[in-house]
């Protein structure tokens, strides 16, 4: 992604600076901080997608034994990961794109993130909301 606006790309880049990193279970903050230099958005039970303060949006398969990492292009992955991201940070909305052709999307409360609930997906949205600085859901 080329031409983000200087102020967008400093509100990221303060965001991964301020990101907490310490301790053991913040590994992947950790790998988004110190390796990636970029902001946890989304994730699911293999992948985590990260954003530069360049607009780049990275795939993080946190499964693999090495951790590879590459720049996501699939269009609709985009369009879902930032339309997500949106969700918790209202400050990233100029960077969605529009939802892909036939492509089907479920609606997103304004406000409110995904379900915390999903499969795979409460750690992980845990450690996104960690970093935005809101609490968790409840542990049951």
């Amino acid at each position: 992604m080329s031409g983000l606006p200087p102020a967008l790309a400093e509100w990221i880049q303060r965001r991964i600076d301020e990101l907490p990193a310490d301790g053991d279970a913040a590994w992947l903050r950790r790998i988004c901080k110190e390796r990636l230099n970029a902001l946890p958005l989304s994730g699911d039970q293999v992948y985590l997608w990260a954003l530069r303060p360049d607009g780049t949006v990275l795939c993080l398969d946190h499964e693999a034994f090495r951790l590879p990492v590459h720049d996501e292009t699939d269009p609709a992955t985009l369009y879902r990961v930032l339309r997500e991201a949106a969700v918790l940070y209202p400050e990233l909305q100029p960077l969605v794109p529009p939802p892909p052709p036939a492509s089907r999307t479920a609606p997103v409360l304004a406000g409110e993130p995904r379900p915390l609930a999903e499969p795979g997906r409460r750690e992980l949205l845990d450690v996104l909301l960690e970093a935005r600085g809101a609490a968790g859901p409840p542990r049951k």
